[in-house]
């Protein structure tokens, strides 16, 4: 089973990290997946639910 990153700062650190390397490559927004990381960032849903 993975291992979950845990809670709080650490899974934020690591949504804004995946956030500004997508849009260094030309990312633009999408609210579906703003939602997902918000979601991901407050510990409703796993990494693995996020893909």
């Amino acid at each position: 089973m993975p291992r979950a990153i845990p809670h709080g700062a650490a899974r934020k650190k690591a949504a804004n990290q995946a956030q500004a390397a997508t849009m260094r490559a030309g990312y633009n927004g999408d609210p579906i997946l703003e939602a997902a990381v918000a979601r991901y960032v407050s510990g409703d849903i796993t990494s693995e639910e996020m893909r």
